[in-house]
């Protein structure tokens, strides 16, 4: 995820690094309370569940292991039908 465009938001901070999100409240100035807009932002974390249970699920399948195979060894996936 560390190549993969970053969601922003206003008031809570994202970062990716070693195979790890980070969400942080980003409001030093309030001492980090949370508000509106941050419960709004709160979708991401559904979001990010609905992401991490289909990449458990289709991270189990023999196109996911071909399609990483193939990145490792630079050459096109070769996908069964």
């Amino acid at each position: 995820m560390e190549n993969a465009e970053q969601p922003h938001f206003e008031q809570i901070r994202f970062d990716a690094r070693d195979g790890m999100a980070f969400i942080t409240l980003n409001r030093p100035d309030k001492i980090n309370s949370l508000t509106i807009q941050q419960v709004a932002d709160d979708r991401l974390k559904e979001q990010l569940q609905v992401e991490r249970s289909a990449q458990v699920r289709l991270g189990a399948t023999e196109d996911f292991a071909e399609g990483i195979a193939a990145f490792r060894d630079k050459r096109p996936p070769r996908f069964r039908p």
